[in-house]
């Protein structure tokens, strides 16, 4: 990390020489015991936001320890609800590719809801289109479902109580049985974390009711989580996805960041 952090220093510093600006707009911490972030975490005279980038742990110390406001972004707990109506095949396809990419990526699917009357059947299919992939790829599977008849027993592990609510970091999905888009949405409202949900049905009303129950950054009907990015919403280039409410939510771009400031000609214009 020390040695890409060092080389993005670099790259920066060349492009602020080229447009003539000061180098030091740019400065790296390679202080490993974070004694510089400690001693920047109390300057809200010189710095008005953060946005750390990094794990759960450096995040909570950058709220806890600091006195700026602070951007939240970084990994997400991700769920997929695959509804009855979903067609089967796309609702494969759309978690392979949710999945495998990045298995470690803010936007991954960590954990698919899918309707009890069709879990067997979606797992056969995510099964089939990873082996026809000649992807590594596990599925962790709700002990209550069937296993699909003839599937790879090497691809299939338990899906166990400390899976929920976690991120794999790995290609690694499972796969919880669940009563209806009702318990679906009170397992996301329990466990998710507000960066990335979707949903696949091919009836309106289930995808619209799920989208206004859900409460997250971007909620995707019918389509890859992996949708979730600036470049790919038309937003530009991004520097985070935000899960919070204030002052920015899903991709951070510098537009996001502007803000403004006012001069007023009042030409001896009273308020009273």
């Amino acid at each position: 990390m020390a040695d890409t952090d060092a080389a993005l220093a670099a790259t920066a510093h060349a492009a602020l020489r080229a447009a003539g600006l000061p180098t030091g707009l740019v400065t790296v911490l390679n202080d490993p015991r974070r004694a510089l972030l400690r001693a920047l975490l109390q300057r809200p005279d010189a710095i008005d936001v953060l946005i750390p980038r990094g794990s759960p742990s450096l995040i909570a110390h950058c709220r806890d320890a600091g006195r700026i406001p602070l951007i939240a972004s970084g990994g997400g707990v991700n769920h997929l609800y695959v509804h009855a109506s979903a067609d089967l095949p796309l609702a494969a396809t759309v978690t392979l590719d949710s999945k495998l990419p990045e298995p470690a990526g803010c936007t991954s699917v960590e954990l698919v809801l899918a309707d009890r009357s069709v879990a067997t059947a979606y797992t056969a299919e995510l099964l089939r289109q990873a082996e026809r992939r000649g992807a590594r790829f596990t599925v962790r599977l709700d002990p209550s479902v069937a296993p699909p008849a003839g599937g790879d027993p090497d691809r299939i592990a338990p899906l166990a109580e400390h899976d929920i609510g976690r991120e794999f970091l790995d290609p690694v999905v499972g796969v919880l049985a669940v009563d209806g888009p009702g318990q679906a949405i009170a397992h996301i409202r329990r466990h998710g974390s507000g960066h990335t949900e979707g949903v696949l049905a091919t009836d309106p009303d289930v995808a619209a009711g799920f989208t206004r129950a859900v409460d997250a950054a971007a909620v995707i009907v019918n389509g890859s989580l992996r949708l979730h990015d600036g470049p790919k919403l038309g937003l530009g280039t991004e520097l985070a996805i935000a899960t919070g409410r204030l002052h920015v939510r899903g991709p951070v771009t510098l537009g996001s960041l502007m803000t403004s400031g006012w001069v007023v000609e009042a030409n001896g214009e009273l308020r009273g």
